[in-house]
């Protein structure tokens, strides 16, 4: 009896996570921990060629994309991943994290041109933004 309690003494509720899903491991039946639930995955992940990466985190986003493709109502989808507003789910969507990838790709092409030197003219001034929001004239 005290083995059986000292194996599920670990269930205590301060033992959790505040929200969300708990893993539990199927040797111990108790709550993986967040470090050796990482370091498990990445082990399994490289045997499986599993570039470094990609982490375990990206299978929400992936999860909450597949969903939107496969035309899953948004508000089921933001409640599945525990978000409040709807522009935090939107933001785990592939396709706007895949164009968000892209700008980045490019902000950070073009500061090494400008820092090398070989930048031309236009990329090194700033443009003015008139208050329609479009680039041109005097910025007013």
């Amino acid at each position: 009896m005290r083995r059986e309690l000292a194996r599920i003494a670990p269930l205590n509720r301060a033992n959790f996570p505040a929200s969300g899903p708990v893993i539990v491991s199927e040797s111990t039946g108790l709550p993986w921990s967040t470090s050796r639930f990482r370091d498990r995955w990445r082990e399994l992940a490289r045997k499986a060629g599993i570039p470094d990466k990609v982490q375990n985190r990206d299978s929400r986003a992936g999860a909450a994309t597949e969903a939107d493709r496969a035309d899953a109502p948004r508000e089921k989808v933001k409640r599945m991943l525990g978000h409040s507003r709807e522009d935090t789910t939107a933001g785990y969507q592939r396709d706007t994290m895949h164009i968000r990838t892209e700008i980045a790709k490019a902000r950070a092409e073009h500061r090494e041109r400008v820092a090398n030197g070989i930048a031309n003219s236009n990329e090194r001034k700033p443009k003015k933004i008139n208050r329609l929001g479009t680039v041109g004239g005097d910025g007013l």
